[in-house]
């Protein structure tokens, strides 16, 4: 069965790593090691292992190599088995003469670390269905690291993939381009590992393996805490953190990316040489370099991580070689500075210093000097949003707390670990070009996720060292005194800012717009009592309008859109202030259900409002429903109803989920982290103030920061089972081959129906739109069309290269407003055919787009080899 072989195949490499490192550290610890950490780190050892032999076997076979692999994965878990079961024999001896006396676990601590442990099962549980049933889903998944993989899997080898420009230009040499061919392999070859133990390329089984990391993670961390000295309930407990943070749910969920990989080898990586470093286990710190140089081959970040690692360890172990030597590079960068020095070029390493610009740095390539002011980006994607829960309160908090223990050993590590990473931020963000990438927050979130396991542990090293502080542990009968008094300020606090942000507007009365008051002015419906049901649309768009009114802006603040079906693309919210036909504004609404959009702080919604209504976006036959449009004027009671409607809405995923997470409304006067923070820091302030007289007041503000973070994660279960069921009854298991988002059904149909023709040997196809701002289209086509060798073009059919170009596939824009006239597919190929050269003949047309054959045709292509 082909399952079988598939599990087969994705545990084998799992159990070699966990053989191989157990057998390594019997050999050299008596005692061995924690089973649950040799699990976790053997499975991303045995992964790179993976990496390793098909990469080798690919270059001396240079054809299939599933079965060469499968041989070489088998004779090296077996031979890892036999040195694991002699060492194994040899620790049975030595544990039972040297064990040390144990405490029997208290009975709470059981039960909390069972109640983590289930937890924590619970948010896998709900990863592994998502894996099963979505397809590859986040954008940089399928334009990148998935395209290699398929491409791949399709030619039945390994080969380098040629960038759209080579493509373009007439240089490249393979049948295939991709933007992110210079990327590592490790993500796109475990990918082509799968599909060529199933047999087939599956959009949702190929990511399997990151199920299993997700266990790893979580079985790495619990192993380091409890090899550390931390009871079962504590060990547990920050295993179930670190899952239990939305970001890492949604690389797990949203599986195709390097990002999670990277969090297991560079954040697992951290976390083995903070152990090693404040323990003095030189076993811990060689694991965590093997594993932070492994992290090279993930994404192309690993080489500075590593460089950090290696920072870490030196100022941590080497404190005063290491400052020394930092010294004394800065001493010859300012006299070099000086004397006009500013750029060395080092043999076999590359530039070092500044030049044209450009900050050049050995091995790492150079990056151009740009300063950008991200202060408000970290504080709304570590603080405001629902991304991280309270991880970065917590580590502020962290960093304060270590003024509370005395110098040593925890103390420096952590200290240093803190600044090593707040260094590697402000350097890749704030001084090089890559700080756009955090402005726009696609990465100001997925690099510091890399670090995840090893910010929790940091966390979990303080709390061991706190803990063992005797005016920590005191315990009283008042332990719910503070979490309750400081719950009660933190709303209190909550209500008066609501009251003072948002006063009570005099003279403003409700405005409502019930199912009688609006018109269907573009699609159609059918309209009864309560409700209007639209199922037909015009351009794929209906319109529902107020027609004209006349409102004062100023007194209605707020609006209230009620609406069903089960319709799940996009909405709008539009009016028209009356200065002209083209005075129209619009706020999106973010699904189905009852939406509070707070106007006042929309700036147009100004002056007097003509006309308002709602746009609805076609999602296949699907319908909606509308109940009710209500404008409301500004009060602490119409704002407290929007509070509580934007704590309970529940998101789900787009394509902007594995970049930052919202478990909510996108915006809100007081995001429930906030209060949740704002919960924290007072009770913290209540124990510093009260913890001389009240018994158990550290204990009590220590429940605050537990039961906080739990509030978060409640809110974000319930939005994971919303999401859950969405996705079931979205996808079909297992077999998903399109998204349901961006009317990837219909460019599938289209490029299906091309299939015959662009699939041909050696043929080549341009893929483009007919109007702008399709790139997400475009890009999916070109996806959808593997194995067909593709190229986008993003500009109009004026500048189309047809030079290299068999066919010319376009796709027909959707939405568009009434009277819109879509270009033929005759007027392309007359556009082309003016320009001289290569003429072109259309071969079909649809509504959703047309083909075009370019002739004369060029030499056939020979089949991509890598050369």
């Amino acid at each position: 069965m082909p399952y079988f072989g598939l599990a087969f195949a994705l545990l084998l490499p799992w159990l070699m790593g966990y053989f191989w490192l157990a057998a390594t550290e019997y050999r050299f610890n008596p005692l061995g090691g924690n089973l649950y950490r040799q699990a976790g780190y053997g499975f991303f050892l045995g992964y790179a292992a993976l990496q390793g032999i098909v990469l080798a076997s690919n270059t001396v076979l240079e054809g299939d190599t599933f079965w060469p692999v499968l041989t070489l994965l088998v004779s090296f878990t077996a031979a890892g088995g036999v040195l694991f079961a002699r060492g194994r024999k040899r620790i049975r001896a030595a544990r039972s003469y040297a064990k040390p006396a144990t405490n029997p676990a208290p009975t709470v601590d059981k039960a909390l670390c069972y109640l983590f442990v289930v937890w924590a099962a619970l948010h896998l549980m709900f990863i592994a269905v998502e894996i099963l049933y979505r397809p590859v889903f986040p954008w940089d998944a399928w334009l990148n690291w998935m395209y290699r993989a398929k491409a791949w899997y399709a030619a039945g080898h390994l080969f380098y993939l040629d960038h759209p420009n080579d493509w373009l230009s007439g240089s490249g040499q393979a049948q295939y381009n991709v933007v992110g061919n210079h990327y590592p392999t490790f993500v796109p070859v475990i990918a082509f590992w799968t599909a060529s133990a199933l047999g087939r390329w599956s959009e949702t089984l190929v990511n399997l393996p990151v199920l299993g990391c997700g266990v790893a993670l979580g079985l790495g961390l619990y192993g380091q805490c409890r090899e550390y000295g931390l009871r079962r309930g504590r060990s547990a407990l920050f295993a179930y953190l670190l899952l239990s943070i939305p970001l890492v749910g949604a690389h797990l969920s949203l599986a195709g990316q390097s990002d999670i990989w990277m969090a297991g080898f560079t954040g697992l990586g951290f976390v083995a040489l903070l152990h090693g470093a404040i323990q003095n286990k030189p076993s811990q710190i060689l694991l965590g370099l093997a594993m932070t140089a492994l992290a090279t081959a993930i994404k192309l970040e690993g080489t500075v991580w590593l460089f950090g690692a290696l920072l870490t360890i030196s100022l941590v172990r080497y404190p005063r070689a290491a400052l020394s030597t930092l010294a004394v590079a800065v001493t010859l960068a300012a006299l070099g500075w000086y004397w006009g020095i500013t750029y060395l070029d080092i043999p076999l390493l590359g530039g070092l210093g500044v030049f044209d610009g450009q900050v050049h740095i050995p091995l790492l390539g150079a990056y151009t000097l740009q300063t950008f002011e991200l202060w408000d980006d970290y504080w709304n994607n570590f603080f405001i949003s629902g991304t991280w829960h309270l991880l970065w309160l917590y580590t502020a908090l962290g960093a304060l707390s270590l003024t509370l223990l005395p110098a040593g050993r925890v103390r420096r590590t952590i200290l240093v670990f803190y600044a090593v990473l707040v260094l590697a931020q402000w350097f890749i963000f704030e001084v090089t070009e890559s700080g756009q990438w955090a402005q726009d927050w696609t990465a100001i979130n997925r690099l510091p996720l890399h670090f995840a396991p090893a910010l929790i542990f940091a966390l979990a090293a303080l709390v061991q060292s706190l803990v063992q502080r005797d005016h920590l542990i005191k315990t009283g009968k008042s332990a719910l005194v503070i979490p309750i008094t400081s719950l009660l300020l933190a709303v209190c606090g909550a209500i008066v800012y609501l009251f003072l942000a948002y006063p009570p507007v005099d003279g403003g009365k409700p405005q409502i717009f019930a199912a009688q008051q609006m018109k269907i002015v573009v699609g159609s419906g059918r309209q009864t009592d309560p409700t209007i049901t639209i199922d037909q649309y015009q351009n794929n768009v209906a319109i529902l309008s107020s027609g004209p009114i006349h409102l004062d802006a100023a007194r209605l603040p707020l609006v209230q859109v009620a609406t069903a079906g089960d319709n799940r693309n996009r909405a709008a919210f539009f009016w028209r202030n009356g200065r002209g036909p083209n005075d129209l504004h619009s706020i999106e609404i973010s699904g189905r259900g009852t939406r509070w959009i707070n106007l006042g702080d929309a700036p147009e919604w100004r002056g007097t409002v003509t006309e308002i209504g709602l746009i609805f976006y076609a999602d296949g036959e699907r319908s909606v429903v509308f109940r009710s449009l209500n404008l409301v004027p500004a009060g602490l009671q119409p704002h407290l109803n929007k509070l509580a409607q934007d704590w309970l809405e529940t998101p789900t995923w787009s394509q902007v989920s594995v970049n930052w997470v919202r478990a909510g409304a996108e915006a809100s006067a007081v995001s429930l982290p906030a209060l949740m923070s704002a919960w924290v820091l007072v009770a913290l302030f209540l124990a510093i103030t009260l913890s001389r007289r009240l018994p158990g007041a550290w204990p009590s503000a220590a429940l605050c920061l537990v039961a906080a973070w739990v509030v978060l994660d409640t809110r974000w279960t319930a939005n994971s089972l919303v999401q859950l069921a969405d996705t079931t009854r979205a996808y079909p298991m297992e077999s998903a081959t399109y998204l349901e988002f961006g009317d990837d059904r219909l460019t599938r149909q289209l490029v299906d129906s091309a299939r015959p023709e662009i699939e041909l040997a050696g043929k080549r196809t341009v893929i483009m739109a007919d109007e702008p701002g399709m790139q997400f289209q475009i890009l999916r086509a070109k996806y959808l069309a593997l194995p067909a060798s593709t190229y986008v073009h993003e500009g109009p059919v004026e500048t189309v290269p047809t030079q290299f170009a068999d066919y010319v596939l376009v796709l027909r824009k959707r939405y568009t407003g009434p009277g819109h006239t879509p270009a033929t597919a005759a007027q392309y190929a007359d556009i082309i055919n003016q320009r001289g050269g290569p003429q072109a003949t259309v071969i079909s047309e649809t509504d959703d787009g047309f083909l075009l054959s370019i002739a004369p045709a060029r030499a056939p292509l020979s089949p991509a080899n890598g050369n």
